[in-house]
């Protein structure tokens, strides 16, 4: 089983300078004027060597939006996503990067808009969501999967929106501009959008984590 999801959470830190008993003093030495042959007084500057990171924001924000939450398992998931026939996935960026509404961010946005342009010209009932990509990686920016197809196209561009969302999705034919590959294998996705919800933002990347973990377990 693959986590198509990664992500690289940010974490914030409070940084608290304390006084004693981590600071020590850098002395000046006494000079003495050859008129006067009287002494300056030393001067003391405080010099901070150490620094108290506090993790009370982590903390905070576990509480919070994190899986101790008040409203955690209080109700009942199960049936509250309308069934749908088709899933597209448009990997784009990471979800440090996302804008709150990501699908108003470049190229979301002009699938997006085709999409709602077209849909009722598309049979099938079509779910539309970004997941992340990154150059170099298995899915990199611009790619788009679909399921339950297991198909992938590569490199999806501004100028190919159009006729891809008039190929794939409302004629049912390969793309004409890209070429068609086959996923395999199982794919787990998590929601890790902190900058629209707050909760996706703190428990997706530890979900992650443990899939990550359990999955390599298994083997």
């Amino acid at each position: 089983m693959r986590i198509a999801h990664p992500v690289r959470p940010l974490i914030s830190f409070t940084f608290n300078f304390s006084s004693s008993p981590f600071t020590k003093y850098l002395s000046i030495l006494s000079l003495t004027t050859e008129t006067t042959e009287r002494r300056r007084p030393v001067v003391q500057f405080p010099m901070v060597e150490t620094e108290d990171v506090s993790t009370t924001a982590i903390e905070d924000d576990a509480a919070k939006y994190g899986f101790t939450r008040s409203e955690m398992h209080k109700s009942n998931l199960a049936g509250t996503v309308d069934p749908y026939g088709r899933h597209v996935f448009l990997c784009f960026k990471n979800p440090d990067a996302w804008l709150p509404r990501v699908e108003e961010d470049d190229l979301p946005k002009l699938l997006s808009s085709a999409f709602k342009a077209r849909k009722d010209d598309i049979n099938v009932k079509t779910k539309v969501t970004i997941c992340e990509g990154g150059e170099g990686s298995e899915f990199e920016n611009g790619d788009v999967l679909i399921f339950p197809e297991m198909i992938k196209y590569k490199g999806l561009k501004d100028s190919d929106v159009d006729g891809f969302v008039d190929d794939v999705l409302v004629n049912g034919k390969p793309w004409a501009s890209g070429v068609q590959e086959v996923l395999t294998g199982s794919h787990v996705f998590v929601c890790a959008h902190g900058s629209r919800d707050k909760r996706c933002g703190v428990c997706g990347p530890v979900l992650i984590e443990k899939l990550k973990g359990g999955l390599s377990l298994e083997g």
